[in-house]
């Protein structure tokens, strides 16, 4: 459970990175509603209420770097997930000891 979340900080620890459940904790329409529709997130399925939305100042945002940042990070996950669906959809039969 996370009581506070903020937009540009670091991902939070009780949450971790949850892209779906972290847009849905800052979209409008969300704001006292009841519930949320469950989400399903990559760690698990979550359920959101959103008391309250609100800008607070953050000091020294270096906006660029954080997009560098960002988009590394989405790059590497990418490359990753990648592989693994070719590993996964991979046939692959070892003839070498018929050779040896």
């Amino acid at each position: 459970m996370a009581d506070s979340l903020r937009f540009a900080g670091q991902p939070s620890m009780t949450l971790g990175f949850e892209p779906k459940v972290i847009g849905a904790s800052f979209n409008k329409a969300n704001v006292n509603k009841v519930i949320s529709e469950p989400i399903a997130g990559t760690q698990g399925v979550y359920v959101v209420r959103v008391d309250n939305l609100s800008n607070t100042p953050v000091q020294a945002a270096n906006v660029e770097e954080a997009r560098k940042m960002r988009f590394m990070q989405a790059k590497q996950q990418a490359q990753f997930q990648s592989l693994q669906a070719l590993r996964e959809d991979a046939t692959i039969k070892d003839y070498r000891s018929k050779f040896y």
